[in-house]
């Protein structure tokens, strides 16, 4: 993304000369705002650049640069009897068909290149919730619009994998940018079973009956810690709507990594008084200090 203190640094290309398209792209690439694209006629092939203000070499301005294209007239394409001129007034015609062409020439482009509209990545923004629902799909509106492009890019491909677990993957992976573990037929849990798993608590949860061959089990790479709670709201609507109806899932996030720490070790640092301390160990070097010197004065 170019600052707007990089575009106070920058310098007007030369543009005269070139077609109108190869400039406006140019200037998109260099983050150089367009004010005004206006029309005039010449001599020169259609569609070249002829005047450009600022003139090549000068400072960007906040506002943009003015671009003048050349281009024919209408008038050009009426009979003999409409291109009267007169010499006190002019062609009022002609200016007036000069005022008509300016906002053609946007609609000119965007029909031929239409085609770029029914591309995920190149389409504009405001044309994603069209093109989602040609495609039989609800965008999220608070997905940010470069996980709308990349959905939209790989729906068809999810269609085609829907209830399967690498179709689940697929659509977790581009929402979370991580690859997700899908666990078909496990269940973390074994449930309630007297003289088999019957701590409550430990080894036994009392829910109802689950069966393993209609379940999975989906395992996010990243802690919950690290996740927001409305991250995860999503990731279960995700599976809600692309699971079987008939199956049951469970999700588990990774465990977060725990910092190393020293502690007492049965037979390799467990002497109460001489290498292990229960306690703050500050308070108890310092009475280990007095004590010493207590006995020096004895």
């Amino acid at each position: 993304m170019v600052t707007e203190a990089a575009v106070a640094e920058q310098t007007v290309p030369n543009f005269i000369g070139l077609d109108i398209e190869k400039v406006e792209k140019m200037c998109r690439l260099d983050g150089i705002k367009i004010r005004t694209i206006e029309f005039e006629e010449s001599l020169e092939p259609e569609g070249r650049i002829i005047v450009q203000n600022p003139q090549a070499d000068q400072p960007v301005p906040a506002e943009g640069i003015r671009l003048v294209v050349s281009g024919k007239n209408y008038l050009d394409f009426l009979p003999n009897i409409y291109r009267q001129y007169d010499m006190r007034q002019g062609s009022i015609l002609k200016r007036f068909l000069w005022l008509l062409k300016h906002p053609r020439i946007p609609i000119d482009r965007t029909i031929r290149d239409i085609h770029s509209y029914f591309e995920p990545y190149n389409t504009p923004g405001k044309f994603l919730p069209y093109l989602a629902s040609v495609l039989a799909l609800v965008l999220d509106e608070n997905w940010d619009q470069a996980k709308k492009r990349e959905l939209i890019a790989n729906i068809v491909k999810i269609y085609k994998l829907r209830g399967t677990s690498r179709g689940l993957a697929l659509y977790l992976k581009i929402y979370t940018d991580s690859t997700p573990e899908i666990i078909e037929n496990y269940w973390p849990f074994n449930g309630f079973q007297v003289g088999v798993s019957s701590t409550i608590g430990v080894d036994s949860i009392i829910i109802g009956y689950i069966n393993r061959s209609h379940c999975f089990t989906v395992r996010i790479p990243q802690t919950i810690d690290d996740t927001p709670v409305e991250m995860i709201r999503r990731i279960h609507a995700i599976v809600q709507t692309e699971k079987p109806a008939h199956t049951n899932y469970y999700m588990i996030f990774a465990e977060p990594e725990l910092e190393e720490a020293d502690f007492m070790q049965v037979g390799v640092a467990s002497m109460i008084g001489v290498e292990s301390w229960v306690g703050e160990t500050d308070n108890v070097h310092e009475e280990i200090e007095e004590g010493k010197q207590d006995d020096r004065g004895e």
